[in-house]
């Protein structure tokens, strides 16, 4: 199989074919019809690829930079890819396909928790409520 390239194979049938039970009546929509449809499906793998990779470094910075701003994972996504959209212009759409170029939603959400938990400790339970109680009596 080429690295770029991936065949594949499908076969359909005819609805119109059952396959009653053995020792049963087949149903009124068997017709005992033969057709079939072979196709041949080649899909370009670099698109798939793309898909899956990391953000780059200058990306995570710039993405740091906005929540550095006080702006929210939705609202810096927006910004990042407003900002985005102005650097590449028409070819815009091409660098929005490849996750390294422009993140997905949950992996910026994930970038602001991360952050977030280190510089102002866990959100919610008990660890939250003894992270106060030490900075109280810092």
């Amino acid at each position: 199989m080429n690295i770029e390239k991936k065949k594949e194979k499908k076969r359909f049938r005819c609805h119109h074919i059952t396959r009653p039970k053995i020792g049963t009546a087949p149903s009124q929509k068997h017709y005992n019809c033969k057709a079939t449809l072979g196709l041949k499906i080649i899909k370009d793998l670099r698109a798939e690829v793309l898909k899956h990779r990391i953000p780059s470094d200058e990306v995570k910075s710039k993405i740091l930079k906005l929540f550095e701003e006080g702006k929210t994972p939705s609202k810096a996504l927006f910004a990042f890819k407003s900002q985005l959209r102005v650097e590449r212009g028409n070819n815009y759409y091409v660098s929005a396909g490849d996750r390294g170029e422009l993140p997905d939603p949950q992996w910026v959400y994930y970038l602001y928790y991360k952050i977030f938990k280190k510089n102002f400790g866990v959100a919610h339970g008990n660890d939250m409520m003894v992270s106060l109680n030490e900075d109280i009596e810092e």
